[in-house]
């Protein structure tokens, strides 16, 4: 089973690890599915079944994905993978992952506003409670680190309670939807030089 936990990267090397575009198109196909086997993610990915399989173990050496348990063939050919926990989170080292997360920034964030202008464009054949509850909010603060620290724990709080992050996958409520939650908070000035 998933752990309802996201992945905490911390590792500069797990952060390059996933720095790899088929890396990520396969986590992003996980949210979607439970499993897929390295053939499965190579058709996603255009890469060879073994490519794949290079990809994933290198995943899992970072604890990213894992094979799914006893789903495998019984010749192991057809080896399952699943996502080790409910999400990832970010806690990059002070050297060594800054392009690596840059990229891999860049990737969610590009998703992420092509998934935002594919709703607002769509918007107005959705029901009434969509249009009236999906949220888009954007703000610039003060903040002591003190309080991002508050901010931080009650957004992490809402993205993974179990409720919600374990629906990604596996226990899908009659009519539910998949939906894109993300939360960014870092500093926009310098710091004071005093």
């Amino acid at each position: 089973m998933v752990s309802e936990e996201p992945v905490r990267l911390t590792d500069a090397r797990a952060i390059r690890a996933l720095a790899h575009p088929a890396r990520l198109a396969v986590l992003d196909a996980l949210n979607q599915r439970a499993t897929l086997t390295a053939t499965e993610a190579a058709e996603i990915a255009g890469l060879s079944p073994s490519a794949m399989s290079y990809h994933l173990r290198a995943l899992a050496k970072w604890g990213i994905v894992r094979e799914a348990g006893d789903e495998a063939d019984a010749d192991g050919r057809e080896r399952r993978w699943e996502r080790a926990g409910a999400g990832l989170t970010f806690d990059p080292p002070d050297h060594g992952a800054d392009a690596a997360t840059a990229f891999i920034a860049a990737h969610y964030l590009d998703q992420t506003r092509s998934q935002l202008t594919q709703w607002l464009e769509r918007q107005q054949g959705e029901s009434a409670f969509w249009r009236e509850n999906s949220v888009l909010a954007y703000r610039e603060t003060w903040l002591t680190e003190e309080q991002a620290l508050d901010v931080r724990r009650i957004a992490d709080s809402l993205v993974t309670k179990d409720e919600v992050s374990q629906r990604a996958r596996n226990d899908r409520p009659p009519g539910a939807r998949r939906v894109r939650m993300a939360f960014l908070m870092f500093p926009i000035d310098e710091p004071d030089a005093t």
